[in-house]
């Protein structure tokens, strides 16, 4: 082999080794976790395309839903028809996750090229990337929704846009926002400003643009005719109940934070870049902050129904995801500069001080340490830093890191607690995106077999391999009652009820959904639809405020903290069954976990475990055995008075 070949294939073997080290990371950091949260309202509408006789009358989708404006629905619809639910589920989520790591494996080495664009790949699988209020969102989350697709095609399209191949970026775009427009419009917005650095004559597109939009609304074309909708005061409230989220007067100081500490790094970046990278930082930052700035007036002020349904807050994903290309550029530009490495280290601090446990007490200095190094990057930017000896630099150094190496002792403490916790419960071990150690080892030994690989290809290799190997027999962490639920058998007591009547059961929807292929009458999993349409959430509301005798509504608000383990078990009598099935007309049947007269019970192959208060403490109760009342034998004969 001649000396240009031997040269060409060092890189190449580093550049596979480093693309299989992110993926095996990623595996390791994303377990299954079946139809977790938004997972399984994902999974209805999926069904309601599939089955619309059958879950087509759910609240969720009964009123419309958001799902009229993206393809995945058709998409998973048609693969559950095929393969099933289980296998539908499990193929669609690793096509996400390769699309998304594609995405970020092309952005992070158009930001950075060479082996540093390889570390910051590697940062980016291996960190957490958790955006918006109430830490409620994190870019490629672990299941399946149309947003990993979205995201994953966003970041080639912005990859596209900075190597200036169009028609790719276009069809990149396009294909992403035909799974999830809201979550294109940070990429899209970075990549408008990058080509507006390019010919600024472009600027005045954004005019037109908006002039385009408005005359869309004027002529009632969905959904931009809903910027002309206000949410009266009960549609606000409902929203305000229980997606407390999405408006940011209801963020805490810390979500404020977050934000700021995503965005940092990406504007120090910026100053120290030159002409698209430049631009693509700045743009993501930009739209980040104009993000919430627009939900600020227009969602919580002006209550305009488009605002808050787009849940602009979502642009800080691509800079939660873009920061660490921007922190491996800052410390490429800065680390022979005076106070570069103090700049640098400022900036990086906030991801190892946000994090489970320590951010409500650190929130604050992780601010400050942010915007110093932001300050710092900007004055040595343009030789204003302050002359300090680097011995000077070093004491700082030491000094700054003090709060993330307490933190990293903090969540070592609370790893093995929580360990000894669920051991003692008998519950699942904690898993590795739990803690930032355990990301941290994964991060190193990353790096480690990249540098390794140029040498030592076959050690990097079975490196590679014996971790990939881990993370396929650990991959499926699923709860007994979430392997239940994806199981595709159905309860044989709801068998008899009518298609497409809907059964009472407990605040997750998706055991009526998956166990017994009905529609849920009300559950705290359908109130996530109560922005998309006035008429949910009243009809949720009233509905919620229906069953009040049977269930415990009073926990569906957000944040919702739980039961008492001291509290006893719900006891439901017979009449209280029965004015509810009086009163909910179409209501098929009720599922309790507490014996009533005449109830037929039954017991489930899993049990079903919920986490309950005890103390300072958490327990854990556990619950196969329970009991079908349907309504049709409950109501009051033909002729007596009916509630509505």
């Amino acid at each position: 082999m001649t000396q240009a070949a031997t040269t060409a294939v060092g890189p190449r073997r580093v550049a596979v080794a480093t693309a299989f080290a992110g993926g095996t990371i990623w595996l390791l950091t994303h377990e299954y976790v079946g139809t977790s949260s938004d997972g399984a309202v994902y999974t209805l509408m999926a069904l309601s395309w599939l089955h619309p006789q059958a879950f087509g009358s759910d609240l969720f989708v009964a009123f419309g839903s958001q799902d009229s404006f993206s393809l995945f629905s058709p998409l998973y619809g048609s693969l559950i028809g095929v393969l099933g639910l289980l296998k539908a589920n499990l193929v669609l989520l690793v096509a996400a996750h390769l699309v998304w790591l594609t995405g970020a494996w092309r952005l992070a080495h158009r930001l950075v090229r060479g082996r540093a664009g390889h570390f910051a790949y590697l940062f980016i699988c291996a960190m957490p990337l958790t955006y918006a209020g109430w830490s409620v969102f994190g870019a490629g989350e672990p299941f399946l929704t149309a947003r990993p697709f979205a995201e994953g095609l966003t970041m080639i399209g912005v990859a596209a846009v900075l190597s200036r191949r169009w028609l790719l970026a276009l069809a990149a775009f396009a294909l992403g926002a035909a799974f999830h427009p809201i979550m294109v419009l940070p990429g899209l917005g970075a990549a408008f400003v990058v080509m507006v650095g390019r010919k600024p004559v472009l600027l005045w597109a954004a005019p037109l643009g908006l002039a385009a939009l408005l005359g869309l609304a004027m002529a009632h074309v969905q959904p931009f005719a809903r910027v002309l909708v206000v949410m009266d005061g009960a549609w606000f409230s409902a929203v305000n109940l229980r997606n407390s989220f999405v408006l940011t007067s209801n963020w805490s100081a810390l979500d404020w934070a977050r934000l700021v500490c995503d965005v940092t790094p990406c504007v120090a970046a910026a100053l120290w870049s030159r002409g698209a990278r430049r631009s693509l930082f700045a743009g993501a930052s930009l739209m980040a902050i104009a993000g919430a700035i627009v939900s600020i007036i227009g969602g919580d002020v002006l209550h305009d129904a488009l605002v808050v349904q787009l849940q602009l807050t979502r642009c800080g994903w691509l800079p939660a995801v873009i920061q660490f290309a921007a922190l491996v550029v800052v410390w490429l530009r800065l680390r022979r500069r005076p106070l570069g490495r103090l700049s640098t280290v400022l900036l990086a601090e906030p991801a190892f001080m946000l994090t489970m446990e320590f951010e409500k007490l650190a929130w604050a200095p992780a601010l400050v340490l942010s915007l110093a190094g932001l300050g710092l990057a900007g004055l040595t930017r343009f030789n204003r830093q302050p002359q300090l000896s680097w011995r000077v630099e070093r004491r700082l150094i030491a000094a700054a890191v003090i709060l993330p190496l307490a933190n990293l002792g903090l969540q070592a403490i609370l790893m093995w607690r929580v360990a000894a916790f669920t051991i003692r419960l008998g519950l699942a071990l904690p898993s590795v995106p739990d803690f930032l150690p355990m990301r941290l080892i994964l991060l190193a030994s990353g790096c480690s077999t990249a540098l390794m690989a140029r040498n030592r290809p076959w050690a990097a290799a079975a490196a590679v391999a014996l971790a990939f190997t881990v993370g396929a027999l650990t991959f499926d962490a699923r709860t007994p009652w979430e392997r239940l639920l994806l199981s595709g058998r159905t309860l044989p007591v709801t068998r008899n009820v009518p298609q497409g009547a809907p059964i009472l059961w407990d605040e997750d929807a998706a055991d009526v959904w998956f166990l017994t292929g009905h529609p849920a009458y009300v559950s705290e999993t359908q109130s996530v639809g109560l922005l998309f349409s006035r008429a949910t959430a009243l009809e949720w509301m009233r509905r919620r405020d229906l069953i009040a005798p049977v269930l415990r509504p009073t926990g569906w608000a957000t944040p919702n903290r739980g039961h008492s383990c001291a509290e006893p078990g719900r006891q439901v009598s017979l009449a209280a069954v029965e004015a509810v099935c009086a009163r909910a007309a179409g209501l098929a049947g009720v599922i309790l976990d507490e014996p009533v007269a005449g109830a037929t019970g039954f017991i489930t192959r899993a049990p079903k475990e919920t986490l309950c208060n005890k103390g300072a403490d958490f327990g854990v109760i556990r619950t196969r055995r329970f009991y079908f009342l349907a309504c049709d034998t409950l109501r009051a004969p033909v002729g007596s008075p009916q509630l509505r």
